[in-house]
């Protein structure tokens, strides 16, 4: 009953940009568990083409990360916005989302965590009505394990106690 997003990093990422597949992942991705695929990567050359061949023989949704505004592009990728990488550092400013050119949702990520996500989810919902808000490194405990207590305040900081 979860929506899955598999997390696409480092060698494997620029292996699906350079061969248009993963040989060691993509049986498993076949097996069709995940809804989305996160492809993290901050190449500002990638081909989003080769990029939704291959989610389209997958049957998942393409995510990709950009760094400064996002891409206007007619196609059916997602965007995700993390001007940090995948570091966990907040930007400067969230950048606004062009409403109009984008009939799919978009991400922000970078930095998020209990103790600031209320006044990011302000920001944000002043500049995009549509979102999602991605969070790792802000959701880890002291030995950076996930920790589903931080989760719980996330979602009290953004819903109230009561959500």
């Amino acid at each position: 009953g979860l929506d899955l997003s598999a997390h696409i990093c480092g060698q494997y990422s620029r292996e699906l940009m350079e061969e248009g597949s993963i040989q060691s992942i993509d049986a498993y991705i076949d097996r069709r568990e995940f809804l989305r695929a996160q492809i993290n990567s901050g190449d500002p050359f990638i081909n989003p083409a080769t990029i939704i061949d291959w989610a389209n023989e997958r049957a998942v949704s393409p995510i990709l990360q950009c760094r400064d505004e996002f891409p206007n592009e007619d196609n059916c990728i997602q965007w995700i916005f993390d001007a940090s990488g995948g570091q966990g550092i907040s930007p400067s400013e969230w950048p606004t989302c062009r409403e109009q050119d984008f009939p799919r949702l978009v991400g922000y990520a970078g930095g998020l965590n209990p103790t600031n996500v209320a006044a990011a989810v302000a920001d944000i919902g002043k500049k995009c009505h549509r979102y999602w808000i991605d969070m790792e490194s802000g959701v880890r405990n002291e030995q950076d394990r996930f920790d589903i207590t931080l989760c719980r305040q996330v979602c009290e900081a953004v819903y109230g106690k009561d959500w």
